[in-house]
């Protein structure tokens, strides 16, 4: 089972996957606008979810499958 990187760690812009080296991305939450798929695709967010709780992280890996950031 994969295991999460360092829950604690909160990420910020211009920080990379301690598993896959990618640069992460923002993460958008709410109802996505039509064009947030194309974002997605392109590795420009993510998407998570509809609900955003306290100390929700900002950013996350944009590679699909990766279990880092």
């Amino acid at each position: 089972m994969a295991r999460r990187a360092s829950a604690a760690r909160m990420l910020a812009e211009g920080d990379v996957c301690v598993l896959c080296s990618a640069t992460v991305v923002p993460i958008v939450y709410g109802f996505p606008a039509p064009d947030a798929f194309d974002e997605v695709e392109a590795g420009r967010i993510v998407l998570g979810g509809c609900m955003m709780y306290p100390n929700a992280p900002d950013y996350a890996c944009p590679t699909k499958g990766c279990a880092g950031a």
